[in-house]
């Protein structure tokens, strides 16, 4: 396992592949591989974003939706998936969409302010959650200990 990550990174290096590509292309591979946390998935679909090498797919949110096939009931992965769609354009299917995400929320966490505070707000208007709140969600990497993940990979 290592020395493939090796091996991806020198290449990486010697095609004069930015940095953050090469750490990501590390990452990939650790995502591709059979057990991995769900914390380096939302951390691959958070980079995704920001480094050029990333495929089409990973930049629809791949990895978020891996992270919710193995992990359906993880508070962080609900987070990420209501962050991943905000509704720009006004469209019904997304407030749907967010009464859905913000009830299993609910359901799993009955004590959770943030989605007790998305509830009021969609039942105070007919409109989807405003960029604003979407914008305030908590990081789902927030308090997340990679050193140790990393220590478990090994």
């Amino acid at each position: 396992m290592q020395d493939n990550l090796i091996t991806i990174l020198l290449n990486a290096l010697a095609e004069q592949i930015s940095i953050e590509n090469a750490g990501y292309l590390a990452l990939r591979e650790l995502c591709h591989r059979g057990n991995v946390p769900i914390e380096l998935l939302l951390l691959a679909h958070s980079l995704a974003q920001w480094v050029s090498c990333a495929t089409i797919d990973e930049l629809d949110g791949s990895f978020l939706e891996r992270a919710r096939e193995l992990a359906p009931d993880n508070l962080r992965v609900l987070y990420a998936v209501l962050e991943k769609q905000p509704n720009i354009e006004g469209d019904r299917n997304q407030r749907a969409f967010e009464h859905k995400i913000i009830d299993r929320i609910l359901k799993l966490y009955p004590a959770d302010p943030i989605a007790t505070e998305a509830r009021a707000i969609l039942a105070n208007s007919h409109e989807s959650l405003p960029l604003d709140f979407i914008n305030r969600l908590p990081n789902p990497l927030e308090d997340v200990d990679f050193t140790q993940l990393i220590e478990a990979l090994r």
